[in-house]
């Protein structure tokens, strides 16, 4: 998870995406409820302008973590219901 973050930080074109994607898809295979995980690869999603598959993640994280700011702020108050 700190790893994607890395990426999604690094500001490396293409790597950033990709790979954050691909560290985050991992730490999800151990641990499907991983809130961090499912947060950066929203990001990752994001990044790669592929918005549904983010929406969907942050949605997850809120659903799992009702609290979590960052979430929220992706989010946007108009896609919390």
């Amino acid at each position: 998870c700190n790893a994607a973050q890395a990426l999604l930080s690094s500001g490396v074109d293409g790597a950033n995406s990709g790979g954050a994607l691909d560290m985050a898809e991992r730490a999800l295979a151990l641990d499907p409820t991983n809130v961090k995980a499912l947060f950066r690869r929203a990001c990752a999603h994001a990044n790669a302008e592929d918005w549904g598959l983010a929406r969907e993640d942050w949605a997850k994280v809120l659903r799992l973590d009702p609290g979590n700011q960052a979430a929220r702020r992706e989010l946007g108050p108009e896609q919390i219901g």
